[in-house]
């Protein structure tokens, strides 16, 4: 409890989201969703095919049957929550109160959204993004070693191995590099020579099996548009998602215009940087249609730090009505997709 709520309320010790019991709630919430979605489907409810990457499809042939894929998925979403909640909590220091609410409503934005595949391969391919984001946010100690620059294109190339989508936020990046001040001649040259290093070895593969074929194909997805507001109609679950996502957006615009923020301007440079990535990636939420839910998982990353920050420098007492009223809200924004989809 924080010391001015202990002095106004010294009787009232456990009241607040660092207990085990809304952490738990949010838990049951989730895997109440994950159950219901594990009985509903029809077929095989994963992603694969001819519009994915050669190497993922070859990963999901591994799989049995549902049951697993269902339990690869959980574990592939907890990993991302627990990563979330590390960068942003013990690496990046963002959150001043180091609390389970990111980890928790990352898990809560992706479970009560039902546009989600349990496995996509964006969720393995967004490993590769984490490793990349942490080295963003470590170059401004070094802003003249052009290392990271590297590394942080040759992580986001191989992720693109498995989801090719991956590439299109290398200008997000050169972004925070930008913002973070690191962006110089020599680290700029050294993020090309990480993208061309990788493709090089990719080159050398496709000489080796004499098939080139990988390269006019990954072409083809990574500019293959679909604008969600034009052509065929929206259906209604998506318009209610689309709407969620809207919202909260506006409440972390709104956090970061109308209250002035406490944090040190490094911290306030990465809430910013988050900021940018939460936009840019609602963007490509509406360019590219066909991986509506691939960008969206993405989404849910940046939105649940941005989310916790703006419940971080409450009360406890307002965390915890804060808390419970974004769980109800989440639940009726599910409720109102079930029954439209029924």
């Amino acid at each position: 409890m924080d010391n001015r709520d202990r002095r106004r309320y010294p009787h009232r010790k456990n009241v607040g989201l660092s207990g085990i019991f809304p952490f738990a709630v949010t838990l049951l919430i989730c895997i109440s969703c994950w159950i219901i979605g594990h009985y509903y489907p029809v077929s095989l409810p994963v992603a694969t095919g001819s519009g994915e990457m050669p190497l993922w499809n070859l990963l999901i042939e591994c799989i049995p049957d549902k049951g697993t894929v269902y339990f690869i998925g959980i574990v592939l979403l907890c990993l991302a929550g627990f990563i979330t909640f590390l960068c942003a909590n013990l690496f990046l220091n963002v959150i001043r109160d180091n609390t389970k609410m990111i980890f928790a409503l990352f898990l809560l934005l992706y479970s009560t959204i039902p546009d989600f595949d349990p496995v996509r391969p964006v969720f393995v391919a967004t490993l590769f993004f984490f490793l990349a984001l942490h080295e963003l946010f470590r170059s401004y100690q070094d802003m003249l070693y052009p290392g990271k620059s590297f590394n942080i294109m040759f992580y986001l190339c191989l992720g693109s191995m498995l989801w090719i989508h991956l590439l299109w936020l290398i200008p997000l990046f050169w972004i925070g590099m930008h913002q973070f001040r690191v962006i110089h001649v020599r680290n700029f040259i050294a993020s090309f020579l990480g993208i061309f290093t990788f493709f090089v070895f990719v080159w050398a593969w496709c000489l080796w099996r004499h098939d080139f074929s990988f390269f006019t194909e990954a072409g083809q997805r990574l500019v293959h548009f679909d604008f969600v507001l034009t052509g065929r109609p929206l259906p209604g679950p998506r318009i209610v998602t689309l709407v969620a996502v809207s919202l909260s957006v506006v409440a972390v615009a709104l956090n970061f215009t109308v209250r002035p923020s406490e944090h040190s301007v490094r911290i306030r440079q990465f809430l910013s940087y988050l900021w940018i990535s939460q936009i840019y990636l609602f963007v490509l939420l509406f360019v590219f249609g066909q991986y509506f839910q691939d960008f969206l998982f993405l989404f849910c990353i940046p939105t649940a730090i941005l989310l916790a920050n703006l419940f971080a420098d409450k009360s406890r007492l307002m965390r915890l009505f804060y808390w419970i009223a974004g769980v109800f809200l989440f639940l009726c924004f599910l409720f109102v997709r079930a029954i439209i989809y029924l």
